[in-house]
């Protein structure tokens, strides 16, 4: 839901489920190298400052969203927003 140029969810009771949704199990967690060799050339666009935020972030994320999230974190624009908001709530479910 959008409200002065931000967006929130429109119902606070949706935050635990897409926090349950989106968060890695343990065993995504510990596959996440495999993942990272065979996306590889998913990652290449995002380097630097931007790519070492990512990399933090990813092996939080549960495999089937990892891609949508680098597609979102591939507008510079965007990224360290984004970067930041899924740090502050990964760190809740772990």
């Amino acid at each position: 839901m959008s409200r002065g140029g931000r967006y929130r969810l429109f119902s606070s009771v949706l935050g635990p489920w897409i926090l349950d949704q989106i968060a890695a199990e343990l065993s995504e967690e510990q596959s996440y190298q495999q993942w990272l060799a065979d996306n590889s050339k998913l990652m290449e666009p995002i380097t630097g400052k931007q790519g070492g935020q990512l990399r933090d972030i990813l092996p939080k994320i549960g495999t089937r969203y990892r891609q949508l999230i680098v597609t979102w974190a591939s507008d510079p624009r965007t990224l360290p927003a984004m970067a930041s908001l899924l740090q502050s709530v990964l760190t809740l479910v772990n």
